[in-house]
This record gives structure tokens, sequence and C-alpha cells, in this order.
């Protein structure tokens, strides 16, 4: 959830002295416009901080009109304006918790009364966030005057209408300091109930005069949670969200497994402090309902018990070494952890249920996290990664307290026409599926171009729905076998998985390739693993360059165990690459796999290179008790030339 900060020192974008800590008893906010509905106006929440950092106690709050019950058709209708001071601001579907109310024909202000007169240190303001379309009838210009006096005029960012995931809708919450922010918000945080707060400083999108008062450096201007590049592509900053607990009990509420109607397992879990240190943990921390399999009649001493998800052995197969609990759907199945001391948390890193490919079905997927009784995961919870029932990686997902998605540093998009080309027409020889969404992309190398005892790749690229480049870090990619280095007597080679994803794929240097040995009876594996389900509309791969004959050959793409995705991937030319003078390289080509649904410009850009089976193709003829039923196309023959031409010819 991002915050736009507004600093309320000067102000140079309206004819406005904006105060420094305000002193007043009534405040009014006026509601001057939406973001495009013309009809309705809403908010989530409102929330006034004074300059103790102290959430200001609030008499009352009244609006006119009060709520959508004004209007004949409503009369009960539990959008009303107290629920803008009860609490519960992050929600998207409870409409118990938001208020709306007409727009025309009636005037604009909300009164927020106070029991006395009190120092104004920031206001919170949280826009309506019903959904994805009702979103446009949240508040966009607004005005804050206080006792009268006008403290604040300008614009609050429309919500994203979801949560749990990308922003693509503009940011929700706008935050209003009247002073100086950083020992303010550090005060407020040290009050509210769960504090959440940006490591790196406030977050101060949208609204541009946020950065003018404070924004005169770089260091300083780089707390916002965008920064450039250098070539004027805008760029996310994915915020880092702490959580104090002032009891220290952090509680794991599972909803739902990956399948199983019986069972829900765990192998390890780990809590995380802002340094990604794991927090120690051991079993007299730990308390559970249900605690193990022993609770039920017919176990007495099964050793899948709660201890084993602290015990430090989580890559593992072995289900010795895994927690296992009887599941009800619908009902509480929880874990409590007592810290026994304040603690400052980022998040946690679980291992899940691992014991086989079909036991993986008994993991826990939908997971609800709450610290000191307070829920701080979004309300549709976590979800969790299933497990993959191998050891080929250490399958850990962490997962971050920030009642969101992260956007992970993609670049962010412009606005799109939504007009698409037929990519079948493109594709003429393959059915292409549609943009997969998952967490672990599997590909699955079966043959090579020649060479019985290595196969290798340059380099892979994965595309967002969008058509932008998602960027990769080393720790999303690994292989099985790893690299040649698990082969005796060979231990510094630099052909590692991590080079798939360098960004130096046109290129003839070993040291930016991957090569790994094939073994008999093994498919060579390359996973790349996300932490988040991510969409994908296209995947690049550049062969091996090196010896071509080392190059893949033939491949799967699986995404969560299901393919997608098989095909031959073309050979890069043995002589191609080389150019006529002696220093000289003619660029590696890359070759796609595009699926539908792709964006209209990448879909025409990459059909040069995307890749096909029809030079692999042969002609099937089929009988049946020497009769003919299927006979293969016949290549229409060319056409003798037409005598007449011969004369214009000559």
């Amino acid at each position: 959830w991002y915050t736009n900060v507004l600093f309320f020192v000067s102000s140079r974008l309206i004819d406005l002295e904006i105060p420094t800590l305000p002193l007043g008893k009534k405040l009014v906010v006026n509601l001057k416009s939406t973001w495009g509905d013309r009809h309705y106006v809403g908010l989530n929440g409102i929330e006034v901080f004074t300059d103790e950092g102290r959430p200001a106690e609030i008499a009352d709050i009244l609006a006119d009109p009060p709520d959508i019950n004004v209007l004949p058709e409503y009369g009960n209708d539990p959008r009303v304006v107290t629920n803008l001071i009860d609490g519960v601001y992050r929600t998207s579907i409870a409409m118990i918790r938001i208020w709306i109310r007409p727009t025309l024909q009636y005037s604009d202000d909300t009164d927020v009364g106070k029991t006395h007169t009190s120092v104004i240190a920031m206001i919170r303001i949280w826009n309506y966030n019903k959904s994805r379309i009702h979103s446009y009838r949240g508040a966009r210009d607004v005005e804050f005057s206080l006792d009268g006096s006008l403290i604040f005029q300008g614009e609050i960012a429309r919500a994203s209408g979801t949560l749990g995931a990308d922003e693509p809708f503009g940011d929700d919450k706008g935050e209003r300091p009247f002073t100086c922010a950083r020992q303010r918000k550090q005060k407020q945080a040290e009050h509210e109930e769960v504090d959440a707060f940006i490591e790196q400083g406030l977050h101060c999108t949208q609204v541009s005069m946020a950065m003018s008062p404070y924004a005169d450096s770089a260091d300083e201007a780089d707390i916002c949670n965008g920064y450039y590049t250098g070539q004027g592509k805008l760029y996310h900053r994915e915020p880092k969200i702490i959580f104090r607990s002032r009891i220290p009990l952090v509680q794991l509420n599972f909803a739902s497994t990956w399948g199983d109607p019986y069972y829900l397992g765990l192998t390890g879990l780990e809590l995380l402090t802002p340094q990604m240190v794991p927090i120690p943990l051991n079993i007299d921390m730990l308390q559970a309902n249900p605690r193990d399999l022993n609770d039920l009649p017919d176990y007495g001493d099964d050793d899948r018990t709660l201890d084993k998800i602290v015990d430090g052995t989580n890559v593992t197969t072995s289900d010795e070494h895994m927690w296992l609990i009887p599941f009800t759907d619908g009902e509480d199945h929880t874990l409590t952890i007592d810290l026994g001391l304040k603690t400052e948390l980022l998040g946690m890193r679980v291992w899940n249920y691992n014991k086989s490919l079909d036991g993986t079905f008994r993991g826990a997927k939908i997971v609800h996290v709450s610290l000191d009784g307070k829920l701080i995961s979004p309300p549709e919870g976590y979800l969790l990664r299933k497990g993959p029932g191998n050891v080929h990686f250490d399958f850990a997902q962490d997962v971050y307290f920030s009642g969101r998605t992260s956007t992970g540093g993609i670049l962010v998009r412009p606005n799109r026409s939504q007009s698409r080309v037929n990519i079948r027409k493109l594709i003429p020889d393959y059915e292409p599926a549609l943009m997969p969404t998952g967490f672990v992309f599997q590909f699955q190398l079966l043959s090579s171009w020649g060479d019985p005892y290595y196969v290798g790749l340059n380099g892979i690229e994965f595309y967002d729905s969008e058509g932008y480049r998602i960027r990769l870090r080393a720790s999303d990619v690994t292989a099985y076998p790893h690299s040649v280095n698990v082969l005796d007597g060979v231990t510094d080679d630099v052909r590692t998985p991590d080079k798939l994803v360098d960004g130096v794929n046109d290129t003839m240097d070993g040291k930016h390739m991957w090569l790994a040995p094939t073994f008999p009876g093994q498919i060579n594996l390359i996973y790349v693993i996300f932490d988040e389900p991510k969409t994908v509309s296209m995947i690049k791969m550049w062969n091996y360059s090196k010896t071509p004959i080392r190059g893949a050959h033939q491949f799967g793409i699986l995404v969560d165990d299901l393919l997608v995705y098989h095909g031959f991937l073309p050979q890069v030319p043995r002589t191609g690459c080389r150019g006529i003078l002696p220093n000289l390289d003619m660029q590696v080509p890359h070759h796609t796999v595009l699926f539908t649904d792709s964006p209209e410009n990448v879909a025409i850009s990459e059909r040069g290179n995307l890749v096909k089976q029809t030079e692999l193709e042969q002609d099937v003829q089929l009988t049946n008790d020497n009769t003919v039923v299927t006979r293969y196309a016949t290549p229409t023959p060319a056409k003798a030339a037409d005598p007449g031409m011969s004369r214009l010819i000559g």
C-alpha cells in the first residue's frame, strides 16, 4: 500500500499559506470532485493524528447528506458516515466498512468533530476501494478546513480497487503531514495499534508538491517510491513495510490446502527481521490448534509434530521433518508464536509440505496473519506456493507483511490500446496457450543438438502481461543438475544458472552461458521461481552458442507442474555467428515462445523470432487393411511456364 505524502511547510501550487501544526477543534472535509463518477462519492476512512503522533479523539462525525439512504430507493444501506472512523480502512469488499453518498443537489461537507482543541500533525485519507470500477467514486479534489480556516486544498489519489495485488489503479491512502514528517512519523508509529511504516522514508507519488520541501538532494528525492533510470523511464521502488509488536504474539490461521480435504502441513517456518535475519524459534514459543495428528483417536505416536517446523531441516522430502495436522474446511487452524519481547518483523519464510509430488497437495495454500490480535494480511490472506515434491532447489518462499503484493521493480506501464492481433495466424503450426500465471516455471530440456554429454543455454527472458521484461535475479533461477560443477573434479566452472539472467545473451563468451551434464534417464531442468504468481506473455530463449551441438533441441515449459508448451529450439548456426572480420561476431539469434492475448506490438515485433516447427514436420499416411484411410497432403506441383511468356522475357 503506497502512501502519498504532502509536506505542509510551503506551497507553490495554490495561493494558500499552509500552516505548520494547525490548532483547532472542528475539521471540515470538502469533497469537491470524484475520479469520474457523476452520481456518487465515497471514502474508506479518515484518520487524524496529533503532534504527539497519537490518533486524535473524535467525538462525532457528520455529513450532509449523511449517506446514500437519503435516496428513495435506499433505506438501510450499511455504508454510513460513521464507517469512516471505525478503524477498518484496508478493505475492498466489506460494504459495512465504507461510506458513500450521492453527489448531485447536495452540499459537499463532512464534519469530523473532536472532543477538545488539538494540534494536527497529519491527516490520512483512505479513498473509496469497493472495486476497480467503483474506485471512480472516490474523492479527487478535496479541501480541509479547521475552525473555518482552509489548511489544505489539492488532489488525493484514486484507489486501486483491489487488495494484495499490483496497484495499477493508483494509490488509495493519502497522508497529509502538517510538519516535519520524519520525527512525527516515528512518534505516530509508536502509538498505532499495528505500526506499519516505510523503511526508506515516506512515499510521495501522485502529488507533485510532496517533494518540494525536502527533495533538495538526490538522496532525499530517492526516498520516493519512484526513481528515474536516466533514460526517462520511471520504475517502482518496492516499499518495505516493517511491523512492530507491542504484545509479541504472531498468529497464522491456515484457511485452505492445495487440494487435500483432510490434512494440512508445513516443512519449515521462519520469521524475518528488517535485516532479513531469521528470528530464532523453538518449540516452547509455539502453540497450535490442532497441534498434530496425535489429536486424532487413531493416532498416538505420529512423528510429524509441531517441533519439526523449527528443527532447521527444511529442504527435504522426508516427512520426519514435517508438521501435519487434520484439516477441516471452514474451520480455524492456528499456529501461534510467542516471541517473548517486542520485535520488528518484515515477513516470514515458509517451506511448504513436500513429502512427494502427490503429498504437496497437503501443503497450506491460504494463510491469514495477525500480530497482537490485529490482522495485518490482506482480507483474502497470503497465497503460499505449493512445494515442488523434490529437493532440486531450496523451495523457501518469502512472504512480506505489507498487506499487498510487491511490484518487484517492474517498469511502470503506460496506458495501452486493448487491440490484439490474431496470434494464431502468426503461429500456424501449434495452438498457443493463454498467458500462463504461476509461481514456478520449469523448462524441461529433453535433448541437445547432438552432444550426448552436455546441454546448455545462453539466456532466457520473461515478459509480463503488458510486454515488459520481468527483472529476474540470480536467486530466482536454478537448474537440476545445477551445472558442470556437479561432476567429480569440477568445482569452479563459471557456466552456472545465474548466467541465464545476467542480461548478456548475444555472446560467444562462455562466462555468460549455462552448461550442465546430461545423465541417462534424467531430464535436465531449469527452474524460474517467484514468491508471487506471475503472468507471462512471452519467453525469449538464446541457445548455447559456444558449442552449438550442446544447445537445447526438444524442450517443454511447465507452469506449476502443468505443461503449457512443447517444441524445438533452433540451433545456433555453426558458422553463421562468425563475421567476415576476425574480431567481428554476428548476432546470436533469440527465439520466442509467445502466448495468446499478448500485446499487439509485441506479437508483431516478435513474429520473425517465433519458435516454429514446420521444418520438423513429417507427412503421415494411415492405412487399414491395405486401404488408405488418410492420405498426406501432396505438395502442389509448380505450373508449367506459359510459352507466351518467353517473348516477354526475351
